[in-house]
């Protein structure tokens, strides 16, 4: 009677391992290894990281302002202008006669002593009482109401008189001096020249 018992009770241990192992063969808890392959939670976080990435491309797609094209068109814009401005003439430019004190913003010849205009200096141009003035940085142009004319650049100047004398100093001992009648007058540092006229005279 003992053995039959020790028999029946070894199948019965035989058939609960079996089933044991049986429904543990597939890693243990299979209704929740599939359940942690079909867990719809994980579609719904997949989605919403797909819309979430969906919306990151719209963003990507909207192009910014191009400021460099602004500039671009500003820049062209102003050469037109310039353009403009030199079609109509020497812009912003003064020439002057040396002589009678013609002034015009027309490049040439002086209408009246057929002589060449000379450019005034950029910067401020005055005009009063029949003078004019110009000032750029250290130069400055005057030509007064009675012909004469004044140019400092620096330390350097020079004046032509309406009777027709120039006379040139650069501020460190040279000078040069030519008179209506053609006299020259040079001198540099401790040479001094005279010459008694130049041919044609100025």
């Amino acid at each position: 009677m003992e053995g039959k018992h020790l028999v029946r009770w070894f199948v019965v241990v035989a058939l609960v391992a079996v089933f044991v192992g049986g429904g543990l063969s597939d890693g243990g808890h299979p209704a929740m290894v599939r359940g942690e392959e079909n867990d719809p939670t994980d579609n719904e976080a997949v989605g919403a990281t797909g819309d979430s990435a969906g919306g990151d491309e719209s963003v990507a797609d909207e192009k910014p302002d191009d400021p460099a094209g602004e500039e671009a068109a500003t820049v062209n814009e102003d050469a037109d202008e310039e353009d403009d401005a030199e079609e109509n003439g020497e812009a912003g430019k003064t020439f002057t006669c040396s002589r009678c004190g013609f002034s015009t913003d027309q490049a040439g010849d002086c209408p009246a002593c057929n002589l060449p205009l000379t450019e005034v200096a950029a910067g401020s141009v005055e005009t009063k009482g029949g003078a004019v003035r110009a000032e750029s940085g250290e130069d400055r142009a005057e030509i007064e109401a009675d012909g004469d004319v004044k140019a400092v650049s620096g330390k350097k100047s020079a004046e032509v008189s309406s009777d027709g004398s120039v006379n040139a100093d650069d501020g460190t001992g040279n000078s040069v001096n030519i008179k209506a009648g053609g006299q020259v007058d040079l001198k540099s540092g401790d040479l001094h020249l005279n010459s008694g006229g130049v041919p044609g005279g100025y």
